[in-house]
């Protein structure tokens, strides 16, 4: 018996009036199922390669030297100066991550002047970086007793904190000095020389 679609033309059984065998249908269900599996694994796999992506770039980005000090809760706070003078936020013992520019500059000005053996150029020098009981005790020092060495390379600061500095400078004689330094917010590096002794 032929259904409603069934016409002249349509036929659905076998070749010499045979009747049609059932044939199955094609298993959409397990290929759609693996489609939406390989789907579901690329957006993973391209979600993390682009997390890595920018895991990398954050830390490429971030600075390893920055640092957070603590603050008093009662402290007012203060806005970073762009001068190369301190602004000490803390007590004496609180140290900083790097030497502030203005010490550098000072202990490096100070070497030379120390060395200087011309007194018409070293004491006018050493006023500049030094404190003035220093500039007493050193600054007339007979050029004779000045050390021969010359300075190697540049001072290096060997503890920092936000109101004193000590810098270690090397010398073409294999010695070495330790210098001493204060902050002074009047100077005009920001920092004085108040002792210059011989490394042990």
């Amino acid at each position: 018996m032929n259904g409603p679609l069934d016409g002249p033309r349509m036929t659905y059984g076998g070749p010499d009036g045979q009747p049609a065998r059932q044939g199955k249908s094609a298993p959409w269900t397990p290929i759609l199922l693996v489609a939406c599996l390989l789907l579901a694994v690329a957006i993973v796999v391209l979600a993390g390669r682009a997390g890595q992506t920018d895991l990398a770039a954050g830390r490429a980005n971030a600075s390893p030297t920055s640092t957070a000090t603590p603050s008093p809760a009662n402290a007012t706070p203060q806005r970073p100066s762009p001068s190369v003078r301190p602004e000490p936020a803390g007590g004496d013992a609180a140290t900083v991550a790097r030497a502030p520019v203005g010490a550098d500059e000072a202990a490096n000005q100070f070497v030379k002047a120390w060395v200087d053996g011309n007194r018409r150029t070293r004491v006018p020098a050493l006023e500049k970086v030094a404190t003035p009981a220093l500039v007493d005790q050193i600054g007339n020092t007979d050029p004779a007793k000045l050390p021969a060495a010359r300075p190697r390379g540049r001072a290096a600061p060997v503890d920092v904190s936000a109101y004193a500095a000590e810098y270690q400078q090397r010398l073409s004689d294999g010695s070495a000095i330790r210098i001493g330094l204060v902050a002074d917010p009047d100077a005009g590096y920001g920092w004085l020389v108040d002792s210059v002794t011989p490394k042990a």
